[in-house]
């Protein structure tokens, strides 16, 4: 057997040629010569990585060499998979794609249920590290009685022993592109399993809008890139779309990637704006998360528009009062801030403040969120009295409810201490 572009270094996909089979053969730590030279016959044109070769040759107890060949022969003549070859060319030389494949093909006739379900899963997501409490909620789904301990040992046998997968720094499994492409394409997947993916990367998401979940600012870091995947999928549900594309929206907005935000509460809008009738609620909700990001990159008069525009189709769609016309209200009342309209800006967050304290127990971080943009516009209008007391009252219960640490508690301690 042999290859050229010999010097590539991509893990986990090199080469065994003749010469290393015999190498591997005749070393001190194998005993296993005639046995061996068996499996050296019967990959024929197959590419083994040196982990599997290696395993089989100085077999234990998990993997014989008898036991492989048995799998080789149950798997039939392996040959490059055409659409490796095409959709990787960049990735991957001709030789590298037959690896991969053959890999595949033998490694998951070894592999358990679980890992074939963990393996499945991971084929819908995109090719980063995917934490373990996202798979976990996927697997929860099509899995019966899955403890901890049995996704560990699935997710060790994938890395450890088969070799399927590699492990980040946190222990989280990923999934290169073409063993992704080669589980998708040459195995048949539960036919809901896309579906409950989904719903999991939706659900991980929608931390991103929930002010008391302290650690979702860094946890949903690991989440994007399998979010932005699951959006620029076609075959997605409508529904899914919009919600991920608002999470990452919102998501981004506060990590202050402002222009990546922009991009996907853009998104949100066009997909809402195709698929519901004008005054919609899912049509307010894009346009509202898609002005304040517009705000926070200087397009005020633009935001202005879609914010009044959102405010006006929630006061037909809800009760006066409802938490909902707060957001639109408070949202609002920050851009005309920007635009100098104090007066309109100061009865906008009064209104919004009201509502909230009806709604949330004291010291609720949305209450601490309403008071502390007052509190801006009061200290804009010359009322710092009333601006300062309201600046630390919503200190005090970010404080409490967050944690020193979180960037709304910081923000609040400055807001204070400057007026």
């Amino acid at each position: 057997m042999t290859c050229s572009n010999r010097n590539d270094s991509r893990p986990n996909l090199d080469l065994v040629t003749e010469w290393k089979a015999f190498e591997l053969i005749n070393s001190e730590k194998s005993g296993s010569g005639p046995e061996a030279a068996k499996l050296i016959d019967a990959a024929g044109g197959v590419f083994l990585t040196p982990e599997l070769a290696r395993n089989a040759i100085n077999p234990g107890p998990a993997l014989t060499i008898e036991g492989l060949l048995q799998v080789i022969k149950k798997a039939g003549e392996i040959r490059c998979l055409s659409f490796v070859d095409e959709k990787y060319a960049d990735e991957l030389s001709n030789c590298y794609s037959k690896n991969a494949a053959a890999m595949f093909k033998i490694n998951w006739e070894l592999a358990s249920t679980t890992a074939r379900a963990v393996l499945q899963s991971l084929s819908f997501l995109g090719p980063e590290p995917v934490p373990r409490r996202l798979l976990r909620d996927v697997l929860d789904h099509h899995l019966e009685c899955l403890s901890d301990e049995l996704l560990d040992q699935a997710i060790g046998e994938l890395a450890d022993k088969l070799f399927l997968i590699e492990l980040d720094e946190d222990s989280d499994p990923r999934l290169n592109r073409p063993i992704s492409a080669c589980v998708r394409k040459t195995i048949d997947a539960p036919g809901n399993l896309s579906e409950i993916v989904a719903r999991a990367v939706v659900a991980e998401m929608a931390r991103a809008a929930d002010e008391s979940d302290v650690h979702a600012y860094e946890q949903l870091e690991k989440i994007l890139p399998h979010a932005e995947l699951l959006v620029s999928y076609e075959t997605i549900k409508t529904e899914h779309a919009i919600d991920l594309a608002n999470y990452l929206c919102i998501h981004n907005w506060k990590r202050e990637r402002f222009r990546v935000a922009e991009k996907h509460g853009r998104k949100a809008a066009e997909i809402t704006r195709k698929h519901f009738q004008p005054g919609h609620p899912r049509i307010a909700t894009s346009q509202s998360n898609l002005g304040e990001v517009l705000r926070n990159l200087g397009k005020l008069e633009e935001a202005r528009e879609l914010l009044r525009a959102a405010l006006e189709s929630d006061e037909k769609n809800y009760e006066p009062g409802h938490p909902i016309i707060a957001i639109r209200q408070s949202v609002l009342a920050l851009v005309l801030q920007d635009l100098g309209a104090f007066e309109e800006a100061r009865i906008l967050l009064r209104k919004a403040l009201e509502s909230d304290e009806r709604t949330f127990d004291p010291g609720h971080p949305k209450i601490a969120t309403r008071q502390l943009n007052l509190a801006a516009v009061l200290h804009d209008l010359g009322e710092l009295e009333e601006a300062r007391d309201l600046a630390k009252q919503a200190y005090r219960s970010f404080l409490a409810k967050l944690g020193p640490e979180h960037p709304y508690t910081e923000i609040a301690k400055r807001n204070w201490e400057s007026i």
